[in-house]
This record gives structure tokens, sequence and C-alpha cells, in this order.
């Protein structure tokens, strides 16, 4: 829904504030000054109702991608330069000038994206330590978080004038006097108000190394119970900053903001039309296909739900298990006519949909196993995002199953290597995965590593296109489950 009445540059002037106007990547945006300091405002097509806005640290218009797409979205895009004041209380107060013009006269929403890329992260962190409940979320990019490292130089870049003018500007010459992003002082109050941040990070960044910058300061706000969220980029520096493309990140940013629902919990058909799953033509008929297996086979006792990875175990047609059959399914769960319900393809919102309209109609099995999230992370939602579309599984099979044990596994590794970023989404899926176990009737299994050299690399458990799994990796996982299932 989107405010049509609301114009930012009217409300300026109507405030008082004289401003330039011209356009910025064809948005219409506001120039002004505020007490002699350069500000900027650009504006969305249509505001979003509530008149949302992200608000630039530095580096104003540099790897827009992510700017563009909220623009597009109703929010506006917000400037204030504190340029060599390095987050210091002369920042803080001169951002606080402007927040209030943004609230008071122009109308825009009290709760703000901050975003900060290298340098900017300073002022965005400090801010938000004093004013915790007027932010939405934090975005940080290559993040200056240790001011020794950069510009101080130690294991990270040197910069003589910056260190001179930071010194300068918090009227010291102790280096151990400066306040730093990673104080417990200056998190502890941003993670109590539950702010979200999110971190794109350069692994081969040697202005601000991420683990004396951002991989530090995601372990310090975790630890204070702050919410974290890491993209890594393995082979990137400094340069060039962003996500691209930046869609998993404004997802996050935007359900922060109050503006958004998560793709993977949000229940729908699969789109895929294509021959080579095993199935047919579409997707519609293939679950067709199940629905009538299902129906032949009321006295399954064990069902397993999920994606391509699932349906390898049987192929399309013959779903089944037989206990006179030689597949590792049949092998390990013939005894139990093991009902194999994976398609293709397949995300949690394309199982939650299934099970929304009759996938398990008939049937009351003992055991439910649950293998789902991979393809969700190749289409680039995040692990949290994919957690969230397996709670809401879970919680319609705890409702409409009750007498079923669930086995939770939440997804195979994907990717060749340790620092394949997949594997860093797919070890935060697992996290909140195994937060669903109750000791009772939902349980937590992670195999993962029965798929993974000791260096992380894939094993031979893994087929080469670092997605799915081997037959050797079928027979180690039936051999897991028909243990976790027998051992009751």
């Amino acid at each position: 829904e989107f405010d049509e009445s609301h114009n930012a540059a009217e409300r300026l002037a109507v405030a008082g504030v004289e401003s330039a106007r011209d356009q910025w990547h064809g948005f219409a945006r506001s120039r002004f000054t505020l007490d002699g300091v350069e500000c900027q405002l650009v504006a969305p097509h249509q505001a979003a109702t509530g008149r949302p806005w992200v608000w630039r640290a530095r580096f104003f218009g540099h790897q827009p991608a992510l700017d563009l797409s909220l623009l597009d979205r109703g929010f506006h895009v917000a400037y204030c330069d504190v340029a060599d004041l390095y987050g210091s209380p002369a920042a803080v107060e001169r951002w606080d000038r402007f927040y209030r013009l943004l609230i008071r006269e122009v109308g825009l929403s009290q709760r703000p994206v901050l975003e900060g890329m290298s340098r900017g992260a300073l002022p965005v962190l400090f801010w938000a330590a004093r004013n915790p409940e007027k932010v939405a979320a934090i975005y940080l990019d290559n993040p200056v978080a240790n001011t020794l490292s950069w510009p101080g130089g130690m294991n990270g870049k040197r910069s003589d004038a910056d260190w001179n003018r930071l010194l300068a500007i918090y009227d010291t010459q102790d280096a151990d006097q400066l306040p730093q992003p990673t104080d417990p002082d200056v998190l502890r109050p941003i993670a109590a108000g539950q702010v979200p941040l999110a971190l794109v990070l350069g692994m081969a960044d040697e202005v601000t190394p991420p683990e004396e910058n951002g991989l530090a300061l995601a372990r310090r706000y975790k630890s204070l119970d702050g919410r974290v969220e890491k993209w890594i980029k393995p082979e990137a520096g400094h340069h060039p900053h962003g996500l691209h493309p930046p869609a998993p990140l404004r997802r996050l940013l935007l359900r922060a903001a109050g503006y958004a629902i998560n793709p993977a919990t949000r229940a729908t058909p699969s789109s895929e039309h294509r021959g080579g799953a095993g199935w047919g033509d579409h997707w519609h008929a293939a679950f067709a296909h199940l629905k009538s297996e299902v129906a032949k086979n009321p006295d399954s006792r064990v069902v397993l739900l999920g994606d391509s990875i699932t349906q390898g175990l049987t192929g399309h047609q013959d779903r089944v298990a037989s206990p006179v059959g030689r597949r590792a399914i049949d092998r390990q769960l013939g005894t139990y006519h093991a009902l194999s319900l994976g398609l293709s393809g397949d995300r949690t919102e394309h199982v939650l949909w299934r099970l929304r309209h009759g996938q398990l109609s008939g049937l009351t099995p003992e055991h439910i196993v649950l293998m789902i999230g991979v393809n969700n992370i190749n289409n680039r939602h995040t692990g949290p995002e994919t957690a969230e579309g397996t709670v809401a599984i879970v919680a319609w099979l705890r409702k409409h199953q009750p007498q079923a044990m669930l086995h939770l596994l939440g997804c195979f590794p994907a990717g060749h290597e340790a620092d394949d970023p997949r594997r860093a989404e797919i070890e935060q899926l697992h996290e909140a995965v195994e937060s669903l176990a109750d000791g009772d009737r939902v349980r937590y299994h992670d195999l993962r590593g029965r798929f993974l050299n000791p260096d992380g690399s894939l094993n031979e458990n893994m087929r080469s296109d670092a997605v799915h799994i081997s037959p050797t990796g079928q027979a180690a996982w039936m051999e897991a489950i028909a243990s976790a299932i027998g051992g009751e």
C-alpha cells in the first residue's frame, strides 16, 4: 500500500528548508544543508504507507543497487554528512538534528534502516547505541568495527591523516581510550532492542580485515543475544561493496521494517515445468501422482518429505519401500513400507502447500522425516528465512499428525568447499532447526558430517553437482534414519 499524497520536497519547503531539486537514478532528490551540513533526501515515486526510509551513513550513491530496490518499494533514501567525525558525539548530535527534521517535518517513519559501508559503520553503531528504539535494522558492509585496525593500521590499512583526525576528535593520544563499536556498552542496548544486524563481508578484505572487524562484531553481538545475519563473499576484498543481487538482504530489511512476508513461509505451489525431474511436464501432475501413491499406501509407517534428494531415494514412479527391494530405502526401511514424498525443486513453501492440500490425507505414520531447504538457499533465501519455513511445516505437522515422531534434518551440505557462501546459510538453518527439538515428539539429527571430509570439502557421498547425494550417500542417510527409528 502506498501514501500517494506524501511529498517530501514540499514538506521540507513548508518547514522553511531551502533545497535544490534534481533527479537521482530517476527519483526526485532534494539537496539541502542543515546547520551548514550537506544533506540529501531521495523520494520514491510513491511512498509506502508509514513512509519508511533507509539512512546512508557515508559514500552516498556508491553501489546503489540496494537503495534503488528499496526506492522501488516505497522507501526514501536519506543522507547527512558526518565525514571525518568517526561516530563521535559530534556526529551523533548532528544525526539527532537530522532525524528530528525528517520525523517531525517530513513525516518519515520513526524507525529507519541504518546503512553503513566501511567507516560508515562508526556513526551507525554509535547513534544506534544511543537510540535503539529508533532503529528498524542495521546493514553494515565491510565495516570498520575496530579503529585500531583502520585507520590505526594494526593488521589493517593505515591512514595517518584519518588516525590523527580520529585522535583529535576524541581528544586523546591514548589509543586504548578510543571507544570501539564492539564494546559491550555500545552493542548491548542495540541487541536488547532486538535490532537485526545484517553484515556483508569480503573475506579477502585487507583494509578492514573481517576477523578483527565484521566477524568480531558478529560474535560480540550474538553473545549479547543479538540477531545477526551474514553474507560472506569468500574471494572479495574491501571493494566492491554490496550484495549482488541484493534480494536476500532487501527481504531482511523489508521484514524488519514491517513491509514484507518471508517467501519461505508463504504456502504456494511450485511453478516447475520440466521433463528432467522424472515426473513429466509440470509440478501439479507430479503432486497428483504423489497423492495417488499416498492413497494406495495408507499403512506406511514412515513418511519422508522433501525435495529431489528425497525423491532420489525411489525415483518418481515407485515411491514405496519394499522389504525385498534393492534400494537403500528398501534395505533399511522396507519393513516400515516407507513412503518417499519428495518432489524435485521443492522449497519449504511448496512442501507447506502440499501439506495444506492433502499430501498426507489418509496417512497416520509413526515417523515423519523432513529434509528440506537446500533449494531455498540455492534460490537466495537466507538460512533464517528457510528456517522459518521449516518452523511453519513443523507447526502444521504437529497439529495434523500429532501421533508421528518428527525427525528434522535441516538439509545436507551444498558447495564443494567449506567457504562456499551457502554453507553459512545452511549453518544458520541448522541452528534454528535444532532449537525445534522438544525431547519428546520432535527430534533433530545433524547428518552433515557423513557427507564431508575433515577439511569441510565434500566426500564420495555427494554427487559432483555439490547438491545431490550419491548412492553411497543414500545408504549412509537411510542407515542413520533406520538407527534413529529402530533405537526408540
